[in-house]
This record gives structure tokens, C-alpha cells and sequence, in this order.
């Protein structure tokens, strides 16, 4: 009997299916009980993510929230991280997620994740897709999210949590605490004598750009649900790193302190008031376990950490309309020329739409335009941002002091010639200039007001003029290209002029054909041919023919003919008529 060979089509389409049926599978599948850990790919850092979760037995599919738990730098990172939280989550009904990067270094002290050479990515790009992951396991729209971080997992939370006012996530956190970080982000770019650069305060550096953070993120920042968790006894080792490590403080307790100090007084700087919450626990050192295990007295059923994270009042985000302030640059301004910019939060995601009034009826909606007035005065500029707080607008009288830019432009009575007469009257038609250069396109110049110039063979040449103002120090410049045709001799039959010979040609531009016109007050011979920009003859539609005195009216038919400029040849007797044709799509 003879086998049957199987479809190689069908068999990878079964396997694709099952696969495509099991991955679905195991993505429908919620969080098991217990310890388990799965890893993210395709992230938006180009990176794998392992998260490490522990879900208790109690935990509640409806109502339970999540423990998002950010580890120290090292050691057995986010798995003890996991274990030290565990009674906290069974207490809680919560679930634990900790996430890890490359399954152990995690970047929690700069707040971003590096993809490459000068490149970064900000975590709240991250955090979104592993809560949206989170979300979909779990079959629910929404889920509670409290964050708490340790040592460099403390400076994540910081940081992370002033980034994402700038790079919105959508993740619902209901309390985030920053557990004995080494430093913080200072909302400054000075502190001390010393320029705070990230990650030490707002100034940007290399690729820690920071033009995205506007003054209304900072004041969001100052009303968050957040609070500074400190050991008093964590004031050994860590002394500064750097030099805007310095006016921060000594130790890490020193810094916590000296943080919530300077946030109070620069929310009310920034016309706030601080809405953190600041706690000490005594006698702690720097000890992770201690610090998230720790009770206020020894018959509380919370820990003092799981109490700020969990019975900690919540307030709803505030959100506060943009401060339109605007750096107006006049006295670098080139020919009435005037570039505008903003202060700040150029970069910023979040939609914010902008309003340019250039106090003359101009308007503009780009972040940094640049803007050219016509003439000098004084101009009331206005700048309108709107953002989902609010809109503010703010005015500012600019004063245009240079002269009226020159603006160059010429032209002559006719563009077509022959040898050996292919002499051209230019006409100068520029306006607020006082020298000139002329290009001719043959290699010859003048500085002339109107050159007179004498062309010498046969070719198409581009005209160029240049216009200065010497008061100003502007300048202009216009280019015609192919404006000068010259041919060579052509014969012309003597006999007799026609008075007051014109031609016209309607339409013109046109796209197939026209139709050209011209009187004759008495009988005469007229030829009539047309050239392309080459000099070469593109149509010839009669020549000597005689014609009664009377209106005449000629179709011309060019849909032959490419697009493009050409240039009609009416000859009547002796007399030459040279026009222009234009031909469009």
C-alpha cells in the first residue's frame, strides 16, 4: 500500500496553532499561590525583566492590592526582598511583585534603565508594561499599588516617583515610601555653592536629560501620597560620592532630614504645601529586614512600615495648571528676527498645547519658534499653555529695534535672446538695500544697481542677485534659475513693420493646451514656433504663412510635451515677439 507524505503546511500550522493556543493559555492563567517568577521580554528598555511574586493563600481576586517591592543593589536582591515582605503580604491579603533586572543588578538609584551608549529609557515606561502584564494575568482593570524600596530600591522610589509626574504610567499608587536611600533628588540646580546635576537635582547632564519635568510635575510631586522612612541609627559608612552628594548631608540619615526639609520650604517657594509624611524609626541601622519588620510597640499588629504603606490617609493627585514663562531672545535677534523658547518641559510627554501671539496677528503653536517681523516697534508677545490642570498665559513687550530686513528681487523685459545682440537690461526692484551683487550665471559679476550685460553663446543661465543693508548688516537673496535663454543667429526677412503687435495667451500656465491671440492691422507673413528652456525647437506650427488684418486666434495643442517652461517665438515680417508658456501637471 502506498504511504501517504503529510503536508508539511498543515502539520506547521497545527504546531503554530497549539503554540499560539498555549501561549494564550498560559497567559490567561492568573498568578499560582506562592513563590513564582516570570520573565518579560520585548520590554521597552530592549531588555528581560524576571518579576519575582508571592501571592498568599488569602489573597483576594477582587479586592486584594499589590506590594510592589523594590530591592537593594546585590546580594540576593528582589528574592529576599520577597521573603522579608511575606508576613507583611499575608497580613495585607497583598500580592508581592518585585521586579528584576537581568535577574539581578537593578538600576533603582538612577530611575531609568540604559539601552545603549548615551540612550535612556525612564521607568515608568517600564513599571506601566509589567503592571499591564500584572493586570491581564490577574483579569482585572485596576489594582491598588503600594511601593516601598530599601537602600538603592529607596532611591528608585524617590526618583521614580518625581519622573513620573513628567512620563504619566497610569499605575494606581496609594502610598509610596522611600526606605534609607543613600541620596535623593534634590528639586533644585543649585544646592550649597553646588550645580545639583542628576541625579542629585534637576540640572541636566549628558544623557540625563531633565527638560521634560515642567514646574507644575515638581508641585504634583510635592502633593503625592509619599513618605521619607529613615533609621536614626543609619549614619555609618556611605559618605559622599560627589560633590553635589555634599550639601546633602553626611550619612544617609543626615540626607533624609535635610530632604524633607528643603521639599517643605521649596513647595511653598513653588506656592504648595508639602502633603508627605516623614518617620523615623529608632535605633535602626541600615538593615532591610529591620526596617520594613519593625513595630512601633511590641503589641501592634502592623509594623511601623506596613502602617505608613497601608493606613496612611489617602489624598487624591492634585493637579496644577502650567506656568507659561518664556526666555525671549531680541538682543540676538538678526534682522528683525526674534527666536522665543521655552524656560522648561519642552520635552515634556504629557499633552500640552501651546499658543504663540507675536503681538501682530501672527501666531505660532511650535515649543521654540523663530519669528521675523516686518518692520520695527514694540510687540506685545504672549505665550498660552494649557494642560489638564489648567491653562496660563503669560505677556512680555518685545521691542524690535533693527532696520527692515532688505528683500532682493529683479527682473527684465524679455528672457529670450539671440546672438550676437544678447544684451540684457537687469531692473532692479529690491527694497531697503544699498549694494548689490549680481551672478550672472556665465561666471561674470557686478555690483552695479542695474548691470547691463552682454551674454556670448548659446546656453540657459541662472541669475542670481544678493542685496545688502549695510546699517543692519542684513542681507537677501533671490535666484531665478534658467532666466536668461540665449540661441544662436536666426534670419530674419526683411519687409515692413506692424503697428502696435501684441500677443497674449490664455491660459497660461495651462495643462494641455491654450489658445494665443494677436492683431494685425494689416496683412502680413507670420511664423510661429516653440522652444523648450534647451533653445531647442520643441513645435513648429507654421512659418511665412500669410494672414488677413484681423483678431487671430491660434490652439495650441502640448499634452505631447513634458511639463515644464517654454518659450513661443512670433514672428510678423521683421518683427519678433518672444513669450513665456508654462506647462503643469
Amino acid at each position: 500500500m502506498k504511504k501517504t507524505q503529510p503536508n508539511n503546511l498543515l502539520v506547521f500550522l497545527a504546531v503554530a496553532s497549539s503554540w499560539l493556543w498555549y501561549t494564550s493559555y498560559l497567559m490567561a492563567q492568573p498568578i499560582p499561590i506562592g513563590n513564582s517568577t516570570d520573565t518579560l521580554n520585548n520590554m521597552p528598555d530592549s531588555t528581560a525583566w524576571t518579576v519575582l511574586f508571592y501571592k498568599p493563600a488569602n489573597y483576594d481576586s477582587v479586592n486584594s492590592p499589590i506590594i510592589w517591592a523594590v530591592h537593594e543593589s546585590g546580594g540576593c536582591a528582589g528574592y529576599c526582598t520577597r521573603t522579608m515582605l511575606q508576613s507583611m503580604a499575608e497580613r495585607r491579603n497583598a500580592l508581592i511583585v518585585s521586579p528584576n533586572y537581568n535577574n539581578y543588578y537593578y538600576p533603582g538609584a538612577l530611575s531609568f534603565s540604559t539601552i545603549g551608549p548615551g540612550s535612556v529609557v525612564w521607568l515608568p515606561k517600564v513599571f506601566k508594561e509589567i503592571y499591564k502584564y500584572i493586570t491581564k494575568k490577574e483579569n482585572r482593570d485596576s489594582i491598588p499599588v503600594h511601593l516601598i524600596g530599601f537602600s538603592a530600591g529607596g532611591q528608585c522610589v524617590t526618583r521614580y516617583m518625581l519622573i513620573r509626574q513628567g512620563i504619566p504610567d497610569s499605575i494606581p499608587i496609594k502610598m509610596a515610601i522611600s526606605t534609607n536611600p543613600y541620596s535623593y533628588t534634590f528639586c533644585t540646580y543649585e544646592l550649597g555653592g553646588e550645580i545639583m546635576y542628576y541625579i542629585c537635582g534637576l540640572e541636566s547632564l549628558g544623557s540625563f536629560d531633565m527638560s521634560f519635568l515642567c514646574e507644575e510635575d515638581i508641585q504634583q510631586y510635592y502633593n503625592e501620597n509619599y513618605t521619607v522612612l529613615i533609621g536614626t541609627a543609619d549614619t555609618t559608612g556611605a559618605p559622599p560620592t560627589s560633590n553635589c552628594m555634599a550639601p546633602q548631608g553626611s550619612n544617609r540619615y543626615e540626607r533624609a532630614v535635610n530632604f524633607y526639609a528643603f521639599s517643605q520650604n521649596d513647595a511653598i517657594n513653588r506656592g504648595t504645601t508639602l502633603k508627605w509624611q516623614y518617620r523615623e524609626i529608632p535605633g535602626v541601622g541600615h538593615n532591610s529586614d529591620l526596617m520594613y519588620n519593625t513595630k512601633a510597640n511590641v503589641n501592634d499588629s502592623s509594623t511601623i512600615a506596613e502602617s505608613l504603606l497601608f493606613d496612611s490617609p489617602y489624598h487624591s493627585p492634585v493637579f496644577f495648571p502650567p506656568d507659561a514663562e518664556m526666555l525671549v531672545n531680541v538682543s540676538e535677534s538678526i534682522c528683525n528676527q526674534v527666536s522665543f523658547s521655552l524656560e522648561y518641559c519642552s520635552d515634556n510627554p504629557k499633552p500640552h498645547t501651546l499658543q504663540w501671539d507675536f503681538g501682530n496677528g501672527d501666531t505660532s503653536i511650535q515649543s521654540n519658534p523663530t519669528y521675523q517681523y516686518a518692520d520695527t516697534g514694540h510687540y506685545q508677545v504672549s505665550l498660552m499653555i494649557k494642560a489638564s490642570g489648567g491653562t496660563d498665559t503669560i505677556t512680555q513687550m518685545v521691542a524690535v529695534n533693527k532696520h527692515i530686513p532688505p528683500q532682493a528681487d529683479f527682473s527684465v523685459d524679455t528672457n529670450f535672446f539671440y546672438l550676437p545682440e544678447a544684451i540684457v537690461h537687469f531692473q532692479n526692484n529690491s527694497v531697503a538695500a544699498d549694494s548689490f551683487f549680481w551672478d550672472f550665471g556665465d561666471g561674470n559679476t557686478s555690483t552695479a544697481f542695474e548691470p547691463i550685460h552682454e551674454y556670448l553663446w548659446p546656453d540657459t543661465f541662472t541669475v542670481q542677485l544678493t542685496v545688502f543693508d549695510t546699517a543692519s548688516s542684513c542681507s537677501d537673496v533671490t535666484i531665478e534659475q534658467d532666466y536668461i535663454i540665449v540661441q544662436k543667429p536666426t534670419r530674419i526677412n526683411s519687409s515692413f513693420i506692424i503697428q502696435d503687435l501684441s500677443i497674449n495667451v490664455v491660459p497660461n500656465p495651462f495643462r494641455q493646451s491654450s489658445t494665443i491671440s494677436f492683431n494685425l492691422s494689416q496683412a502680413a507673413h507670420v511664423s510661429l514656433e516653440i522652444y523648450n528652456i534647451m533653445g531647442q525647437r520643441a513645435m513648429f506650427l507654421f512659418q511665412d504663412k500669410m494672414f488677413e488684418p484681423q483678431f487671430h486666434e491660434i490652439p495650441i495643442s502640448m499634452q505631447h510635451l513634458p511639463d515644464g517652461v517654454y518659450f513661443g517665438s512670433l514672428q510678423v515680417n521683421n518683427q519678433q515677439l518672444l513669450f513665456k508658456l508654462v506647462k503643469v501637471k
